[in-house]
């Protein structure tokens, strides 16, 4: 009887035990997509979304540039990656995941590949990395180093696997293009970090953070 007593109850605790609570970035991330509080100004600057997408086709024009005079397939920056590496680490959740959306599509247009793919890897990209813990970036440069590192390595793997899903096998990415993923995104990483410094302090001046603090 007694043994029975205690089972009940072992039962009923844990029938009243909370849920376990989200952390702390996750929290941070599903907060700033409510109009609430502080946060409430976070859906004003959502137009801000053409800006970045402006940005990457404004890269991507260079880069188109450059490649004519200097074609290896090894020296290239994949400049959705640098943009969508800002946009996922400092822009909130309406704002973020419209510029992803807007980066994306701005990559489709350059990557010869099934239409809306870069679109989907970019938005996918940027729910992942608002799910990474902030001690991430606690070691200067070599954090956000090596996660701009894997984030193009993700998504250069994301858009040449689905290319050899979707095509048949002599249009299907080479061993070339699969060979210069790593040199890429290693080259990305060390453009990605400065590049992003550049875009916070555009990010401060677009969402008027610099005109208060100069008053």
């Amino acid at each position: 009887m007694g043994g029975a007593i205690s089972k009940g109850r072992g039962v009923s605790r844990s029938f009243h035990r909370l849920p376990p609570r989200p952390k702390p970035h996750v929290r941070r991330a599903i907060l700033g997509s409510l109009p609430l509080g502080p946060e409430a100004r976070e859906g004003r600057r959502a137009w801000r979304c053409l800006l970045w997408a402006l940005i990457a086709l404004f890269l991507f024009q260079i880069q188109a540039g450059i490649k004519l005079h200097l074609p290896h397939p090894f020296i290239r920056v994949d400049v959705a990656s640098v943009v969508l590496f800002f946009v996922a680490l400092d822009l909130g959740a309406i704002e973020g995941v419209l510029s992803a959306f807007a980066v994306g599509f701005v990559a489709d247009l350059f990557v010869l590949g099934p239409p809306g793919l870069c679109t989907f890897l970019a938005v996918a990209l940027w729910t992942g990395a608002h799910l990474i813990p902030p001690r991430a970036f606690r070691y200067g440069w070599i954090g956000p180093g090596t996660l701009a590192f894997v984030f193009s390595l993700a998504f250069q793997v994301g858009i040449l696997g689905l290319e050899t899903l979707n095509r048949p096998s002599w249009e299907a990415p080479g061993p070339l293009a699969w060979a210069s993923v790593v040199p890429v995104a290693a080259l990305t990483a060390v453009c990605a970090v400065p590049f992003r410094s550049l875009l916070r302090r555009l990010d401060r001046m677009t969402s008027g953070e610099g005109s208060l603090r100069a008053r």
